[in-house]
């Protein structure tokens, strides 16, 4: 029998070799996701060109025609209208975010009472990041802090009317911080409803099925006004 010739076969594994430079980088990606095809490519100029029509648009209106400071909203207001700006003059005015800052963010909330929509806010975030953190132990004894006993303590935080804290009617909630805090506890409370409705609803007992179902069809029939 003749002898195979190992001279040719390779005894040991080759060494992986990294990706041709074309194959990987920023280049690799443009050229995969931005210009892989002519259709990609044209899209992709034209995006180019409308955020270069945009850009310099939106960076003229919002910083070097911008109003940044003033006394009221004759800074803001051209001269048609009662202002010191020039007619045709168009341009962010910050002057007026400033001045109403407090309200965008707390509404008609008493400024002598900001520091519990503001504590609210703290909370959330102090027991919000840990439960982001893989990390972090005790899940579980953090999870009821954050969707249990932090929606109580908000509740009576914002309402006041007890411990020493002066009521505070609900019309006057208002602002991007108190809305995030009534949102979430929202969501913590009708979560766990949810869930005990929907397992209602699935229940072999005739009446808790049915009182599940009516409720349930009744909520989701009522519109949103």
């Amino acid at each position: 029998m003749q002898e195979h010739d190992m001279s040719w076969v390779r005894a040991e594994m080759a060494l992986a070799q990294p990706a041709p430079p074309t194959e990987r980088g920023a280049y690799a990606w443009v050229r995969k996701n931005l210009i892989g095809s002519v259709g990609d490519t044209i899209l992709t100029v034209l995006g180019i060109a409308i955020v270069l029509w945009v850009l310099p648009q939106i960076i003229n209106w919002a910083f070097i025609n911008a109003v940044w400071t003033g006394p009221d909203r004759t800074v803001c207001t051209t001269a048609s209208q009662g202002g010191i700006q020039p007619d045709g003059w168009t341009g962010a005015c910050w002057a007026f975010v400033n001045a109403k800052f407090g309200q965008f963010m707390f509404g008609t909330y008493p400024i002598e009472e900001r520091w519990r929509p503001i504590l609210v806010a703290i909370l959330f975030v102090a027991l919000l990041v840990p439960m982001l953190i893989p990390r972090v132990p005790r899940k579980g004894l953090n999870a009821i802090l954050l969707f249990v006993a932090l929606p109580i303590v908000a509740f009576f935080l914002l309402v006041g009317g007890m411990f020493g804290l002066p009521h505070v009617e609900t019309p006057r909630w208002g602002g991007l911080l108190v809305t995030l805090s009534l949102s979430f506890v929202g969501i913590a409370v009708s979560l766990p409803l949810g869930i005990v409705l929907a397992l209602g609803r699935r229940s072999k007992m005739p009446i808790i099925k049915w009182l599940c179902v009516v409720f349930i069809e009744t909520v989701r029939g009522i519109p949103l006004i």
